[in-house]
């Protein structure tokens, strides 16, 4: 080595300094600063190294060994290349600390171990054969020795075997020769465990060899294992040692292949599930299962759970096959088993929860186990209840194990699914010992003498329940069995209605199977609850008492849905109920059409035409009289709004015409939707409303349009149930009521209903007299327009559908052209590149747009005025969004097959989606001249627009129509134009072939006209002879693919796709 003399008292002050947690910001930087110039030469860190190693030992100051072998950790680690005979005198240097010590502190022996490790692998076997044999001497020269050895030999261990990539890198080469090494070695190493296990008292002697020895079980051959008799030794330290727990759980672990180890794991399993382990782990269980424990033994507790977990998985449910049968005595286990699943710790019964749901699946193990179901069923029934009670042993259990509510749920989402799938085998296995403790349960309760968390205990009922029925073979008869005790039972307690009405909409479906004779108590109960108020003890609008109402009337439907018929003779006291109801205002408006649709469920039952008609006069009468009242407030905007409560003087006086005006509304649309069997008699009687519905929507119309009233706000967002972030509540109520009455004309609709054509006109040009582009246009195509095409009455009025699908779609071309016209002079658009938004992105709304680059800083507009157009730019291009799909649902019938689009697209190297042919409507279009223009210009317009998400579905029908057309005219080039303009809009889009191709379909049939070669030349810069060499392909018929290119490239000026 060169001469090098550190300053061994500096090199002190800086070590001390650096593990001072007192030091201030500027030392602390100074010290930093010295020991990265140190490291920068790596014999002056050598040297450092070796000098406070030195002082280390003489002073026995663990510091500065600390220090020192950092550094020299450092050498090796980094400049291993660098050194010469060095290696040599630093490795006997750290064999003489490995040897004298002093090694009392943990982070020496570490950082020790971390060091020799680099020798070991850099230079065992090959160039340090003698290495076992000297660390094995040196392990002989008292306890530190041997345990810093141990540590060795583990991490040797687990650095060969290890296939973490983050792992250090060992070449294969060198892992090879160094797995090689340890195999034949491991009989001395195995020697020194048994050594250790059999004679040493430390604990912490103990602890280290039966880790080391855990990780050589990992890998090492299972016979070679079993010849140690290591896993007997460990066994006897099972009851005072963690580590000897953790040490069988790898072993029982272990997945020997079955067919090759059968025997050997046998032998495992013989070990494992011996007397000496079952007892010890049934002492634990016994011990911590009735005061809290914490720490050691805590771990110890579910260590042992998890060994039994293991052991049943991993082994016993292995070895147990058609042809081995398994020559053992398991009642001990599996009654221990039982004892861990009623642990109060969740935590250790979860160890074992796993193992009883492999056995119960087990196809062999089934008429082993059976004999225990019973007392499985009622351990599993207590478990599954959630422990809330601060009191309860199991909740001090989980304060003490999670630290927050969050990791508890976390927890116990995958704790009670393993529960519930333990239920689910136990009711196909053993039903009868779960409905007798369902019975027994039911019993205690209908009898007050149940004892405990009630809420809970119903919560788990529940889940049983479910879970049995939906397994039975005999659900029907189980069903009505226990409805029969769960009638028993009446109770005022808000959080258990809740549960018992869930029970009720669980089981009478079922029941009812077997018998109706509950249907009538079951419904009576419902109506009963559905007009819950809470008693002397909660308000009756509180919202638990609301949960209740509505969970009785979803019960009540759940009922009436699919056993109506058995409730036909009880229909006219039923109607008489509601009606009482109604009257003594019981029920609340919002409530009423959940319960009138249940009614008029139940008379579609009616077989009688007369009784049924009359059933529904009785409904349907109070509704229409309602509405015909509202004509005197129907005068002007203001009136009607103060009617409503939209103003100061109407919500104080009014406060309820709303909730009244929805419930008519509501109830009408319950009656068309879900009556069935209605004459047209009823249909007369109920369209009766739809004058007076058109009247409300003209004036909400007209309240939504306005500008000179404080209390509407022209911003709206028209998507039910949302307001945008700057209106109030009085917009949301006010169109939540709009999309009612127009919910009521679609109904009509549905039910081939078709009212005056002048009325469905009124509401067509009712919706669409604003003259500009805002997010109120969306939902009018979406939940007007689109309905009104696709659910027209077939065969009724068909010209009169053909005229207002023209008279929309003229008019929101016109907007939408203009408003885009506008954002292009804006320079603003949206980005070229395709946004990868979903149909159903589309629909809800929630897509994101990339907007193109514009000039943020630019002086020309102000802050506000350009976030004033991006809104725009969102509006306008939601809106047409909007519309090509809405051409795209009506104009277009999915047929991949044949349509023109996929034979176009045959020949061309791009991904083509499924196309479509006419649908029935676009036929009775095109069959016009006026209408067929009237389409090509909305789908060819909408090509130049600054969006490619619409220029897929616009060229889909675009060549859906072009199929058809039989004669073109020199006024089509105008068309084409809007094409070669949508090749330079979306020159970089993915979608520029799909354009390319319907241009090059319209150039095919328009070249002849001298229009369309000006057209073309135009934007080629008058280059005829590239023309020429298109017109020429188009002849010679080229492969497409090669055609659309070179138009492509002629609009372009350049390669397509450049």
């Amino acid at each position: 080595m060169a001469a090098v003399t550190p300053d061994v008292e500096v090199l002190s002050k800086n070590v001390y300094a650096s593990l001072d947690p007192f030091l201030s910001n500027g030392d602390r930087i100074a010290v930093y600063q010295y020991w990265t110039k140190l490291k920068e030469h790596y014999l002056e860190t050598l040297q450092s190294g070796l000098a406070l190693l030195d002082a280390g030992i003489s002073k026995a100051d663990a510091l500065l060994l600390f220090g020192g072998l950092h550094l020299l950790e450092h050498v090796v680690m980094n400049y291993w290349k660098l050194l010469g005979v060095e290696k040599l005198q630093l490795r006997i240097k750290l064999l003489l600390l490995l040897q004298e010590g002093p090694l009392n502190d943990l982070p020496v022996r570490s950082a020790l171990v971390r060091i020799l490790m680099v020798f070991i692998k850099k230079q065992w076997p090959d160039r340090w054969p003698s290495m076992m044999e000297e660390v094995k001497s040196i392990s002989q020269q008292g306890e530190l020795q041997l345990l810093t050895v141990l540590n060795i030999f583990s991490t040797l261990y687990q650095d060969v075997n290890s296939t973490d990539v983050q792992d250090e890198k060992i070449p294969k080469f060198k892992k090879k020769a160094l797995s090689i090494a340890l195999k034949d070695n491991v009989d001395m190493i195995w020697a020194t465990l048994h050594d250790v296990l059999t004679s040493s008292s430390s604990s912490f002697l103990l602890s280290a060899a039966m880790e080391t020895l855990s990780c050589y079980w990992l890998h090492m051959p299972l016979s070679s294992i079993l010849q140690s008799g290591l896993p007997q030794i460990i066994i006897g330290h099972l009851a005072t040692q963690n580590k000897a727990v953790e040490a069988l759980v790898v072993l029982a672990n272990r997945k020997d292949d079955i067919n090759t180890y059968r025997n050997k794991r046998y032998q495992v399993l013989t070990l494992l599930i011996s007397a000496d382990v079952l007892t010890v782990v049934s002492r634990v269980v016994s011990q911590t299962g009735q005061t809290v424990v914490q720490g050691e033994l805590l771990n110890f507790l579910k260590c042992c759970c998890d060994l039994i977990g293991c052991i049943v998985t991993e082994q016993l449910a292995v070895l147990w096959q058609e042809d081995f049968q398994v020559p053992i005595s398991t009642p001990d286990l599996f009654q221990l088993m039982i004892s861990i699943l009623a642990h109060p710790c969740q935590s250790a019964s979860l160890c074992v929860l796993g193992a009883w749901k492999t056995l119960l699946k087990h196809p062999l193990a089934s008429h082993v186990i059976s004999q225990y179901h019973q007392l499985l069923v009622e351990t599993i029934w207590i478990t599954i209840q959630k422990m809330d009670s601060a009191a309860h042993i199991g909740y001090k259990y989980r304060v003490e194990e999670f630290d927050s509510a969050e990791s508890y749920d976390d927890f116990f989402t995958g704790y009670r699914s393993t529960q519930l799938a333990i239920v689910k085998h136990l009711a196909n296995q053993a039903a009868p010992f779960v409905i007798q403790q369902l019975e027994q349960w039911l019993a205690e309760v209908t009898t007050n003498n149940f004892s405990g968390n009630l809420a809970s205990s119903w919560e788990s009922f529940n889940h049983f329940l479910s879970i049995l029925l939906a397994n039975s073979s005999n659900a029907s008869e189980i069903a009505y069995k226990i409805l029969l005790h769960l009638l028993q039972f009446n109770c005022q307690d808000t959080k258990l209605l809740l549960l018992y009405l869930k029970s009720l909409s669980i089981l009478y479906p079922r029941a009812a199977v077997a018998s109706s004779d509950c249907l009538v108590v079951v419904v009576e109960k419902c109506f009963h609850y559905a007009v819950f108020t809470g008693g002397e003890t909660m308000h009756q609008f509180s919202r638990e008492v609301l949960q209740i109402r509505h969970q009785a009337m979803s019960a009540l439907f759940s009922v009436v849905r699919s056993h109506g018929n058995h409730l036909v003779e009880k229909v006219p006291e039923l109607y008489d109920h509601y009606q009482q109801l109604v009257q003594s205002s019981s029920i609340l408006l919002s409530e009423q059409p959940l319960l009138l649709n249940s009614l008029v469920t139940i008379s579609n039952h009616v077989s009688d035409d007369g009784q049924r008609l009359e059933l529904i006069r009785k409904l349907v009468e109070p509704k229409l009289c309602h509405l015909a009242g509202l004509e005197h407030v129907l005068g002007s905007v203001e009136q009607f709004a103060e009617y409503l409560g939209l103003t100061t003087k109407g919500r104080a006086e009014n406060g309820k015409n709303q909730a009244e005006l929805h419930c008519s509304i509501n109830s009408l649309c319950c009656v068309v939707k879900n009556g069935q069997h209605l004459d047209v008699n009823c249909y007369a009687l109920i369209s009766k409303s739809l004058p007076i519905v058109i009247r409300i929507i003209s004036v909400l119309q007209s309240m939504i349009l306005s500008h000179t009233h404080n209390y509407l706000l022209s911003s709206m967002v028209l998507e039910e149930g949302k307001v945008d972030s700057g209106s109030s509540d009085t917009i949301n109520r006010l169109y939540q009521l709009c999309v009612s009455l127009l919910h009521c004309v679609f109904a009509m609709f549905s039910a081939h209903v078709l009212p005056d054509t002048e009325l469905v006109w009124s509401v067509v040009k009712l919706l669409f007299a604003e003259q500009s582009i805002n997010i109120r246009t969306r939902y009018v195509i979406k939940h007007f327009l689109r309905p009104l095409m696709q659910q027209w009455p077939s065969g009724q009025h068909e010209h009169v559908q053909c005229e207002i699908f023209v008279y929309c779609l003229h008019h929101l071309l016109q907007l939408l052209n203009e408003a885009w016209g506008k954002l292009s002079r804006s320079g603003l658009g949206v980005n070229p590149s395709e946004p990868q938004i979903s149909s159903h992105e589309l629909e809800c709304g929630s897509c994101e747009l990339e907007f193109g680059s514009c000039d943020l800083l630019s002086g020309s507009r102000d802050v506000q005025t350009l976030s004033q157009e991006i809104t725009e730019l969102e509006t306008v291009t939601v809106v047409a969004r909007e519309l090509l799909h809405f051409l795209e649902a009506t104009c277009l019938v999915r047929n991949p097959s044949g349509s023109k689009w996929n034979e176009e697209m045959a020949d061309c190297d791009v991904n083509i989606s499924e196309g479509g042919s006419l649908s029935e409507l676009a036929q009775r279009l095109i069959s016009n001249k006026e209408t067929t223009w009237v389409l090509l210009t909305a789908v060819f317009s909408s090509l130049t627009w600054d969006d490619t998400y619409v220029t897929f579905p616009a060229t889909k029908v675009a060549m859906a129509i072009l199929g058809t057309v039989k004669e073109y005219s020199e006024d089509h080039v105008t068309l084409l134009d809007c094409a070669f303009k949508g090749i330079l809009v979306h020159s970089h889009s993915p979608h520029l072939p799909f354009i390319s191709l319907v241009s090059l379909t319209m150039y095919k049939h328009l070249s002849h006209y001298q229009s369309t070669e000006d057209l073309l030349l135009q934007y080629c810069n008058s280059k005829s002879s590239d023309l020429t060499k298109l017109n020429k392909a188009i002849t010679n018929d080229c492969p497409v693919k090669k055609q659309y290119e070179m138009l492509a490239k002629l609009v372009l000026n350049r390669n397509c796709g450049q």
